[in-house]
């Protein structure tokens, strides 16, 4: 599972950075990813705080699943169309 480094950890990343060490060998000497450590890097010279972000998506499936049900009434079953797209295949299989 995905996981946020800690704040120490993204205090002591910016401060190298500043320090002038390249992105890759501050990235080698935490042991964390190239883009991570650009991430850092760039967050810090805005001058925003380091903290981590929330990991995740935006929405969580339940509260889509609530708001479809409260607005299922608002469509007119008359009015909708099914698109079969099945037969639609980008694969080798589908060139023979």
């Amino acid at each position: 599972m995905v996981h946020p480094l800690s704040l120490d950890l993204r205090v002591r990343v910016a401060a190298a950075l500043m320090e002038g060490s390249t992105v890759r060998v501050v990235a080698k000497r935490f042991d964390i990813p190239v883009a991570s450590t650009v991430r850092i890097g760039q967050v810090a010279r805005a001058g925003h705080y380091l903290s981590a972000r929330k990991v995740g998506g935006n929405c969580p499936p339940a509260r889509l699943r609530t708001r479809w049900r409260a607005h299922q009434h608002r469509i007119d079953p008359a009015r909708l169309v099914f698109v079969d797209e099945t037969w639609v295949s980008r694969t080798a299989i589908g060139r023979r």
